[in-house]
């Protein structure tokens, strides 16, 4: 009876750091994207200041 508590302990408390596993990649993934989308380039208004 003790092994089977343990058992089903140990699936449920590995399924639940699993999804927090992917949650984490998920939301890592997120921002790498956001990070990508949202890189501009320099108006060049701003580039001809720079070189004063």
């Amino acid at each position: 009876m003790k092994k089977t508590i343990r058992k089903s302990l140990g699936i449920k408390v590995l399924g639940v750091v699993n999804c927090l596993a992917l949650c984490l990649t998920a939301y890592t993934a997120n921002l790498a994207c956001n990070w990508l989308y949202y890189q501009e380039e320099e108006p060049e208004e701003v580039k001809k200041m720079r070189k004063f």
